[in-house]
């Protein structure tokens, strides 16, 4: 059977995705975890559309390239201690100023989608999907692929669902944020999703070759 024409979509280059992270001043463990997640996100879309399903491999990656361009807006505090480099002057002057613009209250998810969508809206769709609290909403491939390869990155490694949503847990109990990594209905669809992916791709889920 002939697959789906391909539909032509506005997506950044990866060096255009370099450049917005600059351009934001992206923190440099945020830029290496999104390297991370695009990497998955690829491996998992490039395995679907060997598997004989549609999907648009070039648009997942990118949207999981800057899915947390603004991380710095919805952290509870602008902390450094646990940053692997220290910012400079200039780097923390735009955090800041980013966090003034963007108030706490809105998830990043949305700061990201409402930065890209103007000139990337299918890219941007797929970021404003992507957090924990978003599994029940997915539809499409796309949206279930960059969700969950988010659910698969600790910061910049590779690891299992419950290991990536322990760590997130542990990070976020103390703040103010509702803890739906221990929400029954979200873990479970997680685990539905991957068991999808996985019984088109083949493989063990816990062990990318990656």
């Amino acid at each position: 059977m002939d697959r789906p024409a391909e539909k032509l979509v506005a997506i950044p280059s990866l060096l255009e995705c370099e450049s917005l992270w600059d351009e934001y001043a992206t923190p440099k463990h945020v830029r290496e975890h999104m390297r991370q997640v695009a990497r998955v996100a690829r491996y998992l879309a490039e395995g679907l559309q060997l598997a004989g399903e549609h999907v648009m491999i070039d648009l997942v990656e990118r949207a999981a390239y800057l899915h947390d361009t603004l991380r710095v807006t919805d952290w509870d505090e602008l902390r450094f201690d646990w940053f692997p480099d220290k910012p400079t002057a200039e780097e923390v002057a735009i955090w800041q100023e980013q966090r003034r613009k963007y108030p706490q209250n809105i998830p990043h998810a949305q700061v990201n989608h409402d930065l890209f969508v103007k000139r990337y809206p299918e890219m941007a769709r797929l970021i404003l999907l992507h957090s924990t609290g978003d599994v029940l909403r997915l539809v499409s491939w796309e949206e279930k692929i960059v969700n969950y390869a988010d659910r698969r990155v600790a910061h910049s490694k590779i690891v299992t669902v419950a290991e990536r949503l322990d760590e997130s847990y542990q990070r976020y109990k103390q703040g103010n944020k509702r803890a739906l990594e221990r929400d029954t209905q979200i873990v479970s669809a997680i685990y539905a999703i991957e068991e999808e992916i996985f019984s088109h791709i083949g493989g063990d889920p816990d062990r990318l070759p990656l």
